[in-house]
């Protein structure tokens, strides 16, 4: 089981139980590798923080991150994205934005 608690109520937005859960990983991984498809060269670097609501779509995560940009000599930026995550639908996942590189953080 992910770190998905089962007692939070539709659209309540909570932080993970269990910080860098390999879902949410690989997940994050996967956005990364979308926004990439855009033309940008990011390498995912760690979890900062998470947060995910459930709705009747799926599970809306919102995750802080660290990632090197190859396009500005490697640095470490921090990066914001938010995605939808399907299990009960073929497991399809949806990134709804991409942001960064952040000097401040709205989350």
């Amino acid at each position: 089981m992910s770190s998905l608690e089962r007692t939070a109520t539709v659209g309540d937005r909570r932080p993970l139980s269990r910080k860098g859960d390999a879902l949410v990983i690989r997940l994050t991984k996967w956005a990364v590798r979308e926004y990439n498809n855009k033309g940008h060269h990011l390498i995912f670097i760690r979890l900062l923080k998470e947060s995910v609501a459930h709705t009747m779509h799926g599970h809306d995560y919102h995750i802080l991150l660290y990632a090197k940009n190859e396009d500005n000599n490697h640095q470490e930026e921090k990066y914001e994205t938010r995605f939808l995550y399907s299990p009960w639908e073929n497991q399809v996942i949806t990134l709804i934005n991409f942001n960064g590189p952040l000097f401040e953080s709205t989350f």
